[in-house]
């Protein structure tokens, strides 16, 4: 009589159990399921912008694969969204660029720094506005050398180098022919004086046919 009642009153918690253990198992399951989807949309992610960084122009396909992603997983675009409109401001392709750099911003509600007023320039520039990019420039280049703390930093200096190759380009652009020649020399002069910022600017221009030196040296030849 005892095994019986043992049999039936287990029998009855486990009509309670049963559906309780099966319900669990199915949320395990679709979570592991859904982790392991999650795992191959940032892997395919990171081909995928692979892709873009290599591309020499824009290739539709791999973009719109890429957007799909950002768009399915939002927790990615900080990951990306800086070095995509990067990536589109090289290609020329200023609107995609805008994309990138508006959802950034939007995202990031921190003070400005001379970092983010650079690249908020990139994007004046990409639409046509050289003067105005210009007179940021400028003003960038102005306060970035009275501000005696930035720059004692090292590399902090980089930013100043790439702020004259620019100020020198856009005075090429506007046919300003004496102050691109006064611009390219400062570049020169922080060369001579090797510059960590200037260094880096020259290593970036080091695997390309024609060297930043002798770029110079052709502006100067034919203003």
């Amino acid at each position: 009589m005892k095994l019986i009642d043992w049999l039936l009153d287990y029998k009855k918690h486990l009509s309670y159990t049963l559906p309780v253990l099966l319900l669990v198992f199915v949320i395990v399951f679709r979570f592991s399921m859904k982790g392991a989807q999650a795992e191959g949309d940032f892997v395919a992610a990171k081909i995928s912008f692979a892709e873009v960084k290599r591309m020499a122009e824009l290739n539709e396909q791999t973009i719109d694969q890429l957007k799909k992603l950002l768009s399915k997983h939002p927790e990615l675009q900080p990951t990306y969204d800086d070095q995509l409109t990067q990536k589109f401001l090289a290609l020329g392709e200023a609107k995609e660029a805008k994309v990138y750099f508006d959802r950034a911003s939007q995202r990031c509600a921190l003070p400005e720094t001379y970092s983010s007023r650079y690249a908020k320039t990139s994007m004046v520039i990409a639409n046509g506005e050289f003067e105005k990019g210009l007179n940021e420039a400028l003003e960038l280049k102005e306060e970035m050398l009275s501000d005696e703390k930035f720059m004692n930093a090292k590399e902090n200096s980089t930013l100043v180098a790439f702020n004259q190759l620019r100020i020198a380009s856009l005075y090429q652009k506007l046919n300003l022919h004496d102050k691109e020649k006064a611009a390219w020399n400062e570049i020169k002069q922080g060369l001579e004086k090797t510059s960590h910022g200037y260094q880096v600017l020259l290593s970036h221009f080091s695997d390309r046919e024609v060297s930043l030196l002798d770029y110079i040296k052709y502006r100067e030849q034919n203003n």
